[in-house]
């Protein structure tokens, strides 16, 4: 009998506030959890940290890191994004002897890992400059941000918020596409390789041949904002 995999959780949510409600944090739990039953394996740390994804010298990640050379551990995290939002970070950490595993995909291979931080980091960075806009805007309208209410910041922030995350799906599979080579893959071929290495559409299901045509259609021609599009 196979000896069970040892893995390492790291866990990373924003804010205080968020460590205190305690929600991200016991979902990423909770999805670890599952992940190492369902591999054989057993929980030998676990890391929790509150930190941005851009800070790449958190204490809590090395700790982690370096306790999964010194025990020959597996690095588990339930989204890369929890890990790092950083190219560069990741390519370290590629070119080290950790091993790690990411719950939300497991198959993922190198290329496939580069391209999910890529468009994490992207994300981070528009994510900020709509924030900086969003309050520049208020500032015309309004005045000053600080005369505010709370609640008012709270709903113009998750409205931002809530945008950008309804297209990360389509995102992720329209900057994997641009990356691989499609010109002697079927349809049928790609829609596969994109199901099998866990991209979802908008709606969260696996993609056919079809949606594949419609994307690669927009990379080759530009029409319209596929973004924005509600038909892919």
């Amino acid at each position: 009998m196979e000896n069970p995999t040892k893995f390492i959780a790291y866990y990373r949510v924003s804010t205080q506030r968020q460590k205190n409600s305690g929600l991200s944090l016991s979902a990423q739990r909770q999805s670890i959890s599952n992940f190492i039953s369902q591999n054989n394996g057993i929980l030998a740390n676990e890391y929790t940290e509150t930190a941005s994804g851009t800070n790449n010298e958190r204490e809590g990640v090395r700790t982690a890191l370096n306790m999964c050379i010194e025990q020959d551990a597996t690095l588990v995290v339930a989204k890369f994004d929890r890990l790092t939002r950083s190219v560069k970070f990741m390519s370290e950490l590629m070119d080290s002897r950790v091993k790690f595993k990411c719950v939300e995909f497991p198959e993922a291979n190198e290329l496939t890992i580069h391209i999910l931080v890529a468009v994490a980091q992207h994300e981070q960075r528009i994510i900020s400059k709509r924030i900086k806009d969003a309050l520049a805007q208020s500032t015309k309208i309004l005045g000053n941000p600080h005369n505010l209410t709370k609640e008012a910041k709270s709903k113009g922030l998750k409205a931002i918020r809530n945008n950008h995350i309804n297209n990360e799906n389509r995102k992720r599979a329209m900057a994997y596409l641009r990356a691989i080579d499609t010109s002697n893959k079927s349809l049928n071929k790609m829609a596969q390789e994109l199901n099998e290495n866990g991209f979802k559409t908008p709606k969260g299901k696996n993609f056919s041949p079809m949606q594949v045509k419609r994307y690669l259609h927009v990379i080759k021609y530009g029409y319209g904002n596929v973004f924005n599009s509600t038909s892919f």
